[in-house]
């Protein structure tokens, strides 16, 4: 093939994957809605006596008779869309994962579709994606097909516990930090599903509920800012610590003219320093390798990098 040849199917392979891209990026956004009203088609009210076959309307729209053959037609149409929404965006997401698990070029795939879908876990939970998509679609869409409000919130109450406590038990980020924001996320959700439990009942003071509420959105955004602050205050010190580092062991060296090559790179673990056989120093961060599928080799570390360009210099013997 020749270069112009090559040169054309890299540019489409560039265009596919962003569009990819593009594909779940909009899917994540529109699943949850999407699922919401596909399972409210499957939920009917009878407001009349089960004698009445007119009796059954939809839960979403009560000008719909469950026994016309409009509802009859909606149904069927949810039925199938049931495989394209919640059962098929969680299905095409594994197929993704599944097709690039074993791959081994690392650099190809850091930019390509599968690795929006799999960078922040870990290489033993590779697919859990998946499990968070269909865990989202629990709590938005099969929720309605509960008939009764207390049903509904004691359901969403039990999915949430269990699901906070495998995150507990697995960890599957990468990063503990964002163990630590997804247990506190699902904490708030629990939280909501239990005032809403509580205003159902009618036995607290709504005026309370509603300031708790507010004080639970609060103290749930003060924590993430508080992570994010504190995450990039280490990594910081970390960088300028392993500079000073650097700089401290290039000076005390023995003069000689020589090249001095230095590599930092900052990634979300801590820093180690290797010293080069000749006389360069190495920078680098492996407290993450082996943890992401795309850590194989070292030019996958991820997406919180920075780079300081190698630097030439010559020592001075007078120095």
């Amino acid at each position: 093939m020749t270069q112009e040849g090559q040169a054309g199917n890299e540019k489409l392979t560039l265009i596919a994957s962003k569009y990819k891209k593009a594909a779940l990026i909009l899917s994540f956004l529109v699943l949850p809605a999407e699922s919401v009203m596909i399972f409210q088609t499957f939920s009917c009210h009878d407001v009349g006596s089960s004698d009445d076959q007119n009796s059954s309307f939809m839960t979403a729209d009560y000008s719909v008779s469950c026994s016309s053959s409009r509802y009859i037609f909606v149904f069927w149409w949810a039925f199938v869309m049931v495989f394209v929404y919640p059962i098929g965006i969680p299905f095409t997401y594994f197929c993704i994962l599944a097709s690039t698990r074993n791959a081994t070029n690392a650099e190809e795939l850091k930019g390509g579709a599968s690795y929006m879908l799999c960078q922040d876990y870990t290489s033993q939970y590779w697919y859990w994606e998946v499990i968070d998509t269909m865990f989202r679609v629990s709590v938005t869409g099969f929720l309605v097909l509960f008939h009764s409000t207390a049903d509904t919130i004691v359901a969403g109450i039990l999915l949430t516990l269990v699901y906070l406590k495998t995150i507990q038990l697995l960890h599957p980020f990468a990063d503990q930090q964002l163990n630590i924001i997804k247990e506190t996320s699902l904490w708030q959700i629990f939280l909501v599903f239990f005032i809403a439990l509580l205003i159902k009942m009618n036995d607290v003071n709504s005026d309370f509920l509603t300031a708790s509420l507010i004080l639970t959105f609060f103290a749930n955004f003060l924590l993430m800012g508080w992570q994010w602050m504190s995450r990039s205050l280490v990594h910081g010190a970390k960088f300028v610590c392993a500079w000073c580092q650097v700089c401290t062991e290039s000076r005390g060296r023995a003069p000689r003219p020589t090249d001095v090559e230095m590599s930092m790179v900052d990634t979300t673990g801590s820093f180690s320093i290797r010293k080069n056989s000749s006389t360069g120093v190495h920078v680098t961060d492996d407290a993450r390798t082996q943890q992401s599928p795309f850590h194989k080799d070292q030019d996958a570390s991820r997406r919180h990098t920075i780079a300081v360009s190698a630097v030439t210099t010559k020592l001075n013997p007078d120095d």
